[in-house]
């Protein structure tokens, strides 16, 4: 112990206390330096910092020179093969799309509705039935009926809302008629029918065209009067779709029908609807039937 509090040697031991001195310095110089480096790559490894939050690298690897520059070609796209200008055109195209739905549910009947296609098919949301428009609503207003919804089996426009404190046409008030817009039918071209509602009393009042009320056959009066259609058959579209009818005046409306049996599979399209004379019946619940016959042509 006493050669370290006195050192021995040939040199003034102020020289060896100095060499100490050093020794400590170096050893605590290279004690930091290690502490420093251990923390600076614990931080870089846990993936803590900004760089480490901020997902993959721009640049991922280098790609084979092929401009021949000696530097190679970087990678400077995101992984996925997807540019972020991508996303935002596939976001414009979903509201897009989502739009173009919301024009069609609000226009009610699609090409269906004027008699120019199938109102079963897309544009109607049915598998199967009728289509009621509103022959007097501005084009792309939708037709008739007051709802956004069909109406037994079909769809019903909206020809502008009818106001709830208007009250029901009474009994003996609403008188129903039915005729073809043409006699016959020639295959493929759908049978339209219509339907006109007058008001004998001397106020406004409301009709009911929604499934809950109305009801629409088709009958095959050369097989046994067989019915083909009946739109209490897997009824779809709005309940109620109420029609305003003004006083000692009347209201029409034009009904396609898809030329297609009615089926008990909700989920199936019916056949394609034989030819022969039919007898139409509509009705609305409490009012008399309303009559009609037409026929659909044979190839």
């Amino acid at each position: 112990m006493g050669s370290l509090r006195t050192p021995v040697g040939p040199l003034p031991s102020s020289i060896y206390w100095r060499r100490r001195a050093v020794a400590l310095l170096l050893l605590a110089s290279l004690g930091l330096l290690v502490w420093w480096a251990m923390n600076i790559g614990g931080t870089g490894s846990t993936g803590s910092g900004d760089d480490g939050a901020g997902g993959p690298a721009t640049s991922i690897s280098p790609e084979p020179d092929e401009d021949g520059d000696g530097d190679g070609d970087l990678v400077e796209d995101r992984p996925g093969g997807r540019d972020p200008g991508d996303e935002d055109d596939d976001a414009d195209d979903d509201a897009g799309e989502d739009t173009g739905d919301a024009e069609g549910t609000d226009d009610g009947t699609g090409d269906g509705a004027d008699g120019d296609g199938d109102p079963a098919g897309p544009g109607a949301g049915d598998v199967e039935g009728i289509a009621i428009d509103d022959p007097a609503a501005p084009a792309g207003s939708g037709g008739a009926g007051g709802s956004d919804g069909g109406s037994s089996g079909g769809s019903t426009g909206s020809g502008g809302a009818v106001p709830a404190s208007l009250p029901r046409c009474p009994g003996g008030a609403l008188e129903l008629s039915l005729s073809p817009v043409s006699n016959s039918y020639p295959p493929g071209e759908l049978p339209r029918l219509r339907l006109t509602l007058t008001n004998t009393s001397s106020a406004d009042c409301r009709a009911d065209l929604g499934h809950r009320s109305f009801t629409l056959t088709m009958t095959r009066t050369d097989d046994g009067n067989r019915t083909i259609w009946d739109s209490t058959t897997c009824p779809t579209g709005s309940a109620s779709a109420p029609v305003a009818v003004p006083a000692d005046d009347g209201t029409e409306r034009i009904i396609t029908w898809d030329r297609r049996r009615s089926v008990e599979d909700c989920d199936t399209r019916g056949p394609e609807a034989p030819y022969g004379t039919y007898l139409a019946e509509a009705e609305i619940d409490g009012f008399p039937v309303a009559r009609t016959t037409f026929r659909l042509e044979e190839d």
